[in-house]
């Protein structure tokens, strides 16, 4: 915008106002606008104030040019007259900013060009703003800092175009890499360099940088990593403590940066004192607990305060106190137990009559006392203990929460504080402040782009018109993590409309729920393998899955259809059913099956399901030829009816990708001729799953697994029924379905003269055991790897667990403490088209035939 706009307004207003009666203010009779060639007048005619017909204000126009200026969309905007047929035209001349035509990148080679263009915000055909650009180039230089390249610099130009437009032109002079070569902590004298540096995220370059980005330096990084300096010592008991401005220096051969980080410690505090004020409420399930205790003690421990001993002693012997002392608990304990029945807070009460006798001051003050000793019970931190921060506040949050249970959304719990520097002590008193009962006023779903609100919603454990809840509030935002739907999920708490009311604010990130895969692997044992599946965990944002799958390969043959619905009509059952046929080599034999199953369940407690499966299947065996081994019963062909009762507590934060959590869950399956069953048998089944997050994204995943199958007298448990192991969702590193009682038989059924061979005869019961270490490999693209022990074996009628495993051939034993024992390594990509495993098994519990190691793949999740 020029300053000539005013001087040209100024003239045509002169030579204007020449033909007018000097008492008369010109009119605008008409307003155009010019020079426009991509914006749409509409859009500038928006914000022009001036309109024909009014009397002309030099004020409004020169409003009206900053206004049109202020679109962004032009490099220079003019007002100007133009004595027209109807009077003076009013005309705003705009010269528009050029177009940026496209965006070139010189200069880049070691970072990928795709992660640039990711945080670059300025796309093609978009107006020139070099501001923005500015903004851009910094951006792009703070990818190169980040991945390492500090001394990187980044700017551009740019080449102007025929009709008005421009080639934005990045250029980067990328330079060498640089690491962080050393960290030098100065003036720390109490705590070591070692014990600082390893809570910092800023870290040393050492020889696996490559894998870990130890030595990449961030400017963020290194100003969390004061804080976290600065935290490390208040966790340590120096409150005095100053971390000064870090001082970042490239060395010599500019190659590698120096920090140094400069500290003064201070003297290091204890606790001293601790003591609570304001308003004090307790549990009533805790309060009758403490009252109990009380009245199991010879001599009461509740000490009176000095004042209110010397009102009593007055007028009350040592034994009428004692008397009035035990009548005043019994009497706090009913009324307890009966708010308890009636489901009332203390506050909820009428009041009571001000304490102004002897018996009313007691009471109040063994309830004080009652309240206090309960309060203490929260604390994490004691008398006499080391001055922690970290520990003190986690403390006011453990208080906040029991208030907010409470429905006191607003609480306050404000440490005061006295510091005696002489003894080096801190005095804390617990000032509550609990503030108003808060309802919930109503509930916000953002972010859910698919996702019905009601799938939501129904994992709330916050209603809107009730009483507000902290645990409420914790078990609503880990629920809907559960689903496994979303990356993100935050719970956000807003004032309402009053000073009683609150408005909780869900937003949620959707990821990726459906799958569609057509591909094909190589697995050391099945050779080659086809895969095919759709499926979708979130089936039109309802919260239900459908998968259809198809798995082909020299082992097995595997066709599904899934559908579940967790919440069957938005109640509380679980329905789901699944349809399929399978063909599966067990070596000595091979089992085919088609059939499905029905299942209806009930949550009736939060993560508790208890649940019924009905299942019926046509089951067909047979040998791979007429003069193959045959045994008794295996090659049997039947109906299978059978009905399965589940129990299961899942309290994963995950379930399609848990992390921490566990999932306990114990089942009783029937077959017999009373459910129509050819197939006979009853199998018991008990699963155990923890999950333990450690630091930088390390996971620790265990599970257990127990089965014990028998048969009704008079029937032999079909040997496709019994338990065989091996493979990549039981005991890695050995052949799927290869571990189990071997018996002898005959290798040509016909012949009676046929040598003997061992055929995997499988177990009555099973034990299986894995743990697994996850960590991040690549985060960027959900890569993640895993190494692993397993352990586990099947054991026939008559033999007890963890007993020894003594091959029929040679009788040797074969285990170790009964188990067959594995370890290996692999890593994980929750791609976009489902998760994929690949996994390498070594035997520890070598048998003969067993390869040293073996490399399998496949589709899903094991535990």
């Amino acid at each position: 915008m020029r300053l000539g706009v005013i001087l040209v307004l100024g003239c045509c207003w002169l030579a204007f106002s020449e033909t007018q009666a000097q008492e008369t203010p010109a009119v605008v009779s008409a307003i155009r606008i010019s020079g426009q060639q991509r914006v749409d007048e509409d859009a500038i005619r928006l914000v022009i104030r001036s309109q024909p017909g009014r009397p002309l204000s030099m004020a409004q126009v020169a409003d009206d040019v900053r206004a049109v200026f202020g679109l962004g969309f032009f490099a220079d905007v003019r007002a100007v007259f133009e004595e027209g047929n109807q009077g003076a035209v009013l005309v705003f001349e705009v010269v528009e900013k050029p177009s940026i035509a496209e965006i070139v990148y010189r200069g880049q080679k070691e970072l990928d060009l795709d992660k640039i263009k990711e945080v670059v915000d300025i796309q093609p055909m978009s107006v020139l703003d070099t501001t923005r650009i500015r903004k851009n180039v910094e951006k792009i230089k703070d990818l190169y800092v980040e991945k390492g390249f500090f001394l990187a610099e980044v700017g551009f130009t740019l080449q102007t175009l025929k009709n008005n437009r421009v080639r934005l032109v990045f250029l980067i002079e990328e330079r060498s890499k640089v690491q962080v070569k050393r960290i030098t902590i100065v003036g720390n004298e109490a705590v070591s360099d070692e014990e600082l540096k390893d809570g910092m995220e800023t870290r040393e370059g050492n020889w696996f940088s490559w894998l870990t980005s130890f030595g990449t330096y961030k400017e963020e990084a290194l100003k969390r990593d004061l804080n976290r300096i600065s935290d490390y010592y208040y966790n340590h008991g120096y409150i005095n403590v100053k971390v000064g401005d870090p001082l970042v220096e490239i060395n010599p051969a500019r190659d590698g940066l120096y920090i140094s980080i400069p500290v003064e410690e201070g003297l290091q505090y204890r606790f001293g004192n601790l003591s609570f004020a304001g308003d004090l409420l307790v549990p009533d399930e805790a309060l009758i607990k403490e009252i109990e205790r009380a009245q199991g003690e010879r001599e009461p421990t509740l000490a009176l305060p000095q004042e209110i001993q010397r009102q009593l002693g007055k007028s009350l012997s040592e034994d009428e106190l004692r008397r009035m002392m035990r009548e005043v608990l019994e009497e706090l304990r009913l009324a307890a137990e009966a708010r308890r029945k009636e489901k009332i807070f203390e506050e909820d009460e009428p009041p009571r009559r001000a304490a102004d006798t002897p018996r009313e001051k007691l009471r109040a003050e063994v309830l004080r006392l009652l309240k206090v000793r309960i309060l203490e019970q929260m604390l994490l931190v004691k008398t006499g203990e080391i001055f922690n921060r970290m520990m003190l506040g986690m403390t006011m949050f453990r208080i906040q929460d029991s208030y907010k249970d409470r429905g006191y959304a607003y609480v306050e719990v404000v440490p005061q504080t006295r510091i005696d520097p002489v003894a080096r002590v801190v005095d804390l008193t617990f000032d509550i402040q609990r503030g108003l009962k808060v309802y919930v006023e109503r509930i916000e779903i953002r972010g859910n782009l698919k996702t019905r609100d009601n799938v939501i919603r129904r994992q709330m454990r916050l209603y809107e018109g009730e009483l507000y809840s902290g645990t409420g509030r914790e078990m609503s935002e880990r629920r809907i993590n559960q689903l496994g739907f979303f990356e993100k999920v935050e719970l956000a708490e807003n004032r309402g409309s009053g000073p009683d009311r609150i408005v909780i604010v869900v937003t949620v990130k959707e990821r990726p729920t459906g799958t569609f895969q057509i591909g094909a692997g190589f697995s050391s044992v099945e050779n080659f393998i086809a895969t095919a599946q759709i499926s979708q965990e979130n089936l039109f944002g309802r919260g239900q899955t459908l998968a259809l799958m198809a798995q082909l390969s020299s082992l097995r043959q595997f066709f599904s259809l899934n559908f579940v619905d967790p919440y069957f009509l938005d109640t509380s059952w679980y329905f789901a059913f699944s349809v399929y046929n399978m063909q599966l080599d067990y070596y000595s034999f091979v089992r085919e099956a088609s059939g499905g199953n029905l299942t209806w369940g009930y949550e009736f407690i939060d993560n508790w399901r208890v649940s019924t499966t009905y299942t019926l299947e046509y089951v067909n065996t047979s040998t791979h030829s007429e003069e193959g081994m045959r045994i008794h019963n295996m090659t049997s062909s039947g109906w299978t009816s059978a009905i399965q009762l589940t129990l299961q507590w899942d309290t994963r934060d995950n379930r399609l990708f848990p992390s921490s959590g566990h999932l306990l869950q114990g089942s009783v399956e029937h077959a017999s001729p009373y459910t129509l069953s050819q197939n006979v048998f009853t199998r018991y089944s008990g699963v155990a799953r923890w999950y333990f997050p450690l630091f930088w994204g390390f996971i620790i995943k265990t599970n257990l697994s127990l089965g014990y199958i028998a048969s009704a007298a008079g029937y032999q448990i079909p040997i496709f029924e019994r338990y065989m192991l091996g493979g990549i969702y039981t005991i890695r590193g050995y052949e799927p379905r290869s571990i189990g009682p071997e018996r002898l038989a005959g290798l040509y059924g016909r012949d009676p003269e046929s040598p003997l061979g061992t055929y995997n005869a499988g177990g009555n019961k099973q034990i299986i055991g894995n743990v697994e270490l996850e960590f991040p490999i690549f985060p960027q693209v959900n890569i993640r790897g895993v190494v692993f022990l397993d352990a586990g074996n099947s054991y026939a009628e008559g033999v007890n667990l963890f007993t020894e495993t003594v091959n029929p051939s040679t009788h040797g034993k074969e285990t170790f403490a009964g188990l067959y024992w594995s370890t290996g390594f692999g890593f994980r990509w929750f791609s976009p088209i489902g998760p994929l495993r690949f996994e390498w098994g070594i035997p520890l519990t070598r048998r003969p035939g067993d390869k040293d190691i073996l490399f399998e793949f496949t589709i899903g999740n094991f535990f």
